[in-house]
């Protein structure tokens, strides 16, 4: 097996090759490049929490981050805290970068903030900033950062892992160790271990931090002292759920 050029060698790391990387042999070589300590990208989804079983399978060191679109909402901090509980691990929590995109734009604020919210200067970053800014604490030697992507999840993550392979290094240091699981295979490691999906899941669908209508209307009803913290940082974040609600019933007062 050649070593990869430049971190991107297509014969190992593209889809439809006869060298395509998968399994022990991903895991063996990502070991190899950079060693035995993986970042985690931790969504609190059942990908990434296969992702995580299966990396502490085979050996792996796993330093876990996770990632909010606002500070401190309940339901996300019990979830996270599950999950340490059972690995025994600390989950490090950074700011979603769409956070501070949706304060800097002045998403779903009152005029009289959008000065002070300009005054503060907040950064731009991403996720090669918030991982490389873990390696730097740790005292890591750039690790790869393993992300529980699936190529059968949607067509976006086919054509996103058949554009950029299942391991990478341009901006942000990659892999994905279960790219070719199916969904029975997520399933069947969650069981064996016998741990608990997300809350989120019943909430959404999905595993999420996108602030939307769908979003802010279950969480309006299913946790209102979150949907509180949620309108301390986007006070407006009501007019969300009025302009959706409102277009549906004109459409409904339309069609009687």
């Amino acid at each position: 097996m050649s070593k990869l050029k430049d971190w991107v060698d297509r014969r190992q790391c593209y889809p439809g090759t006869e060298d395509f990387l998968k399994g022990q042999d991903l895991l063996d070589f990502a070991r190899e490049e950079k060693g035995n300590t993986v970042i985690l990208a931790f969504s609190r989804g059942i990908d990434s929490l296969a992702t995580w079983l299966y990396l502490r399978e085979n050996g792996f060191d796993v330093v876990p981050y996770t990632m909010y679109s606002v500070p401190g909402l309940g339901y996300q901090k019990r979830v996270i805290e599950y999950y340490e509980d059972y690995f025994g691990v600390h989950i490090m929590r950074f700011p979603h970068p769409d956070f501070y995109f949706l304060l800097k734009s002045g998403t779903w604020q009152p005029p009289d903030q959008i000065a002070t919210i300009k005054g503060l200067d907040l950064p731009w970053f991403d996720y090669t900033d918030i991982e490389d800014a873990i390696a730097w604490d740790k005292g890591l030697d750039w690790p790869f950062c393993a992300l529980g992507f699936r190529r059968a999840e949607n067509l976006l993550r086919l054509t996103l892992l058949s554009q950029t392979g299942v391991m990478g290094f341009k901006n942000r240091r990659y892999f994905y160790p279960i790219w070719d699981w199916k969904i029975a295979d997520v399933a069947e490691i969650i069981n064996r271990y016998g741990l608990a999906i997300s809350v989120e899941y019943e909430m959404f669908g999905c595993t999420t931090d996108r602030l939307n209508y769908r979003r802010l209307s279950v969480i309006r009803d299913c946790y209102p002292e979150d949907y509180a913290k949620i309108l301390r940082w986007f006070p407006l974040a009501g007019l969300e759920i009025f302009r959706y609600e409102s277009i549906a019933y004109e459409e409904a007062y339309d069609y009687n």
